[in-house]
Protein backbone atom coordinates (compact mmCIF):
# COMPACT_ATOMS: atom_id res chain seq x y z
CA UNK A 1 0.00 0.00 0.00
CA UNK A 2 1.32 3.47 -0.66
CA UNK A 3 2.05 5.96 2.07
CA UNK A 4 1.61 9.97 0.93
CA UNK A 5 1.67 12.62 3.08
CA UNK A 6 -1.66 15.11 1.55
CA UNK A 7 0.21 18.10 3.29
CA UNK A 8 3.75 17.62 0.81
CA UNK A 9 0.99 16.63 -2.04
CA UNK A 10 -0.89 19.85 -1.67
CA UNK A 11 2.13 21.90 -1.31
CA UNK A 12 3.85 20.78 -4.66
CA UNK A 13 0.57 21.19 -6.35
CA UNK A 14 0.53 24.76 -4.81
CA UNK A 15 4.27 25.59 -6.38
CA UNK A 16 3.49 23.88 -9.68
CA UNK A 17 0.04 26.23 -9.65
CA UNK A 18 1.47 29.51 -8.96
CA UNK A 19 4.60 28.60 -11.58
CA UNK A 20 1.79 27.94 -14.65
CA UNK A 21 0.34 30.86 -13.51
CA UNK A 22 2.78 33.25 -13.88
CA UNK A 23 4.11 31.19 -17.22
CA UNK A 24 0.23 31.97 -19.01
CA UNK A 25 -0.13 35.17 -17.23
CA UNK A 26 -2.89 37.53 -19.31
CA UNK A 27 -2.38 34.79 -22.19
CA UNK A 28 -5.41 32.35 -23.75
CA UNK A 29 -3.22 28.96 -23.43
CA UNK A 30 -3.56 26.18 -25.62
CA UNK A 31 -0.55 24.58 -25.33
CA UNK A 32 2.89 24.44 -24.28
CA UNK A 33 5.53 23.83 -26.17
CA UNK A 34 8.44 21.50 -25.25
CA UNK A 35 9.87 24.92 -23.14
CA UNK A 36 7.19 24.68 -21.19
CA UNK A 37 6.10 28.47 -22.66
CA UNK A 38 2.42 28.37 -23.35
CA UNK A 39 1.04 29.62 -26.97
CA UNK A 40 -1.59 32.88 -26.94
CA UNK A 41 -4.46 31.69 -28.80
CA UNK A 42 -7.34 33.99 -29.58
CA UNK A 43 -10.18 33.46 -27.60
CA UNK A 44 -12.22 32.46 -30.70
CA UNK A 45 -10.23 30.00 -31.84
CA UNK A 46 -11.79 27.17 -30.34
CA UNK A 47 -15.29 27.65 -32.12
CA UNK A 48 -13.65 27.26 -35.39
CA UNK A 49 -14.62 23.57 -35.07
CA UNK A 50 -18.42 24.15 -34.61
Amino acid sequence: MHNFNQQKILKRLEVKVERMVEQIGDKSPHVARADGVYDDMPHDWWTSGF
